[in-house]
């Protein structure tokens, strides 16, 4: 503040408190240091950038695109803009305009961010090869993320080719063994191979990382109905329901659990809030 009031013109001092704010994730303060810097300096390439960020933090996504164009007109040949650009166009499900937008990027760099979003998108578009081809890409870049690698493995999971996806989860776990997604993927892969018991140590370790995984306890739940252990599986459909009471499957398949198990008034009460 002490710069900006010895030079209050100077657009230095208002991006400093931009970043501040920003940094502090006060981002109404922040767009409104960025504006102030651009009505002295509309030439600096990162309050363009961080003014997208606040606005596509704030969910104000064809605001902060917007914002990416002006600064595009200006350094037409900046891949950040381009990627950031693309990021918010996947946030309003526009995935093919958001294609578009890391391909002009990966005219200008080939960082590893510009393949893995596009491979979102590909995903997200259910276009599963192409998916696999770009997270391929970006992980020959940056072999330890293994953000990329549960992602990859996700996409070969929904193309069937399930010993690649674990072979994926694995790397990505050794990466990052803290992270329960990777577990919870690998468990989900290993159900669909019907490889019932190795699913639920999976779901198991997702649990212990994350007490508050209702998919991971939803999930275990239907392995444990398919085994027939349904007093196992009403208890996991159960902490399911308590984490998360709009859960409707879990309401109808603790209902059919209990319907297997003759129990039928107190299967009738669990359709009966599937209906309502």
């Amino acid at each position: 503040k002490t710069l900006i009031e010895k030079y209050p013109e100077d657009a230095t001092g208002y991006f400093m408190l931009g970043k501040v704010n920003q940094k502090l994730k006060i981002y109404s303060n922040a767009l409104d240091m960025y504006d102030k810097c651009l009505l002295f300096d509309k030439s600096k390439l990162y309050t363009y950038i961080n003014k997208g960020v606040c606005l596509t933090n704030l969910k104000n996504y064809k605001d902060a695109i917007d914002v990416y164009d002006a600064g595009l007109k200006l350094f037409p040949k900046e891949y950040i803009l381009y990627l950031n650009k693309g990021v918010a166009f996947n946030h309003l499900k526009k995935y093919r305009e958001a294609i578009k937008c890391f391909k002009k990027g990966l005219l200008y760099s080939k960082d590893s961010s510009l393949y893995n979003n596009m491979a979102v998108s590909y995903y997200k578009l259910k276009d599963y090869q192409k998916s696999v081809e770009y997270y391929n890409e970006a992980i020959l870049l940056n072999p330890k993320d293994p953000l990329q690698l549960n992602n990859k493995g996700v996409s070969l999971k929904n193309l069937e080719e399930y010993d690649e996806a674990l072979m994926c989860f694995n790397q990505a776990i050794k990466l990052n063994p803290s992270d329960p997604i990777s577990y919870y993927n690998k468990a989900n892969t290993l159900k669909s191979m019907e490889r019932y018991e190795e699913a639920l140590e999976q779901f198991d370790h997702a649990i212990n990382l994350d007490k508050n995984y209702f998919s991971a306890f939803y999930n275990k739940g239907l392995i444990l109905k398919l085994l027939g252990r349904y007093n196992e599986a009403i208890e996991n459909f159960d902490i399911c329901l308590v984490l998360d009471p709009k859960h409707q499957n879990a309401y109808l398949n603790k209902g059919i659990s209990l319907d297997i198990m003759q129990k039928y008034q107190e299967a009738l009460e669990q359709f009966e809030k599937v209906i309502n």
